[in-house]
């Protein structure tokens, strides 16, 4: 890729630009999916759900995902390949 493209690719992916353009970014309310598609982008900070999320809603999170992926591939979405939860 070209060197002078990264500065508008980086500035494209920041939180700012992204939930300036969530309308575009974020599956349509109307799928039932964001009842409010700026809300996608709530606060830009690592791990904010912890302080969002009720036990319900992570228990009703936790079955979604058990019901759409496999345990290794949703272990993998949720914590990468570079694991620092398993044992070393």
């Amino acid at each position: 890729m070209p060197d002078q493209v990264w500065p508008a690719l980086v500035t494209a992916a920041g939180f700012d630009q992204m939930r300036a353009h969530s309308a575009d970014l974020v599956p349509d309310e109307r799928l039932g999916i964001m009842a409010d598609t700026r809300s996608f982008f709530r606060g830009g900070t690592s791990g904010e759900w912890r302080r969002v999320f009720t036990d319900e809603d992570r228990a009703d999170y936790d079955a979604r995902v058990a019901e759409l992926a496999a345990p290794d591939l949703a272990h993998w979405l949720h914590y990468g390949a570079a694991d620092l939860t398993a044992p070393r």
